[in-house]
């Protein structure tokens, strides 16, 4: 075999690496968005008409954004004034269940923002969402697509009760993200928004043991 051949087999062959290369790089980068994305790899490539190229891209920037913010966890007393917070929405339903509604979505951003995620605006938010909670992310959307659809009651009538129903499911779904968002789930079962209640609770109630304690005292002497 000549030289000449040897050379035209040895490009044919590195070409060949290359493109097995870049297909298997391709490949586990996009098994690596399916398992990060799940469900959310899925819908990017529908609203891409099924170009895994663009979906990709899209995720990739989601990626970036993630990578580029100074996430936290939120610290105690964040976490027992947030939760503090959910508790007079959920118990303000009953009565504005709108206005109750549109609160969670409110509550949700404050988290994501004072957690260090991108959250200037409902987009921002979502997008932070997928990005480390892409089983919410649809619960998201469908949460807001109801809150920003359903118009206030007229003056003195209440909310249709299909309406209220929907915003229901619309708080439930806040309620989810807030439980995620807002700490992971203890050891014992209970989520961080619950253990931050339930410390604030125990502390006020050392507190008032001691002060108590502290009454007793000066009355025996």
């Amino acid at each position: 075999m000549s030289a000449v051949l040897w050379i035209v087999v040895a490009i044919v062959v590195v070409v060949a690496i290359f493109f097995i290369a870049r297909r298997l790089v391709a490949q586990g980068r996009r098994r690596a968005l399916q398992t990060r994305f799940g469900p959310e790899y899925d819908r990017a490539l529908r609203r891409h008409g099924n170009d895994r190229d663009a979906a990709e891209a899209e995720l990739a920037d989601v990626v970036r954004e993630r990578s580029n913010a100074k996430v936290r966890p939120l610290t105690s007393a964040e976490r027992a004034s947030f939760t503090e917070r959910w508790d007079g929405i959920q118990a303000a339903f009953v009565e504005s269940p709108l206005e109750a509604t549109r609160d969670a979505e409110s509550l949700v951003g404050a988290v994501l923002r004072t957690r260090g995620y991108p959250a200037a605006d409902a987009d921002a938010q979502l997008r932070s969402l997928v990005a480390d909670y892409p089983e919410q992310a649809d619960g998201f959307r469908s949460a807001r697509a109801t809150t920003s659809n359903a118009a206030p009651a007229e003056a003195g009538q209440p909310l249709p009760a299909e309406t209220t129903e929907r915003l229901r499911a619309s708080l439930i779904a806040y309620r989810d993200i807030f439980e995620k968002v807002a700490g992971p789930t203890d050891a014992d079962g209970r989520r961080a928004p619950e253990r931050a209640r339930d410390e604030a609770r125990d502390d006020a109630r050392d507190e008032a043991k001691v002060r108590d304690d502290g009454e007793t005292v000066t009355t025996r002497r």
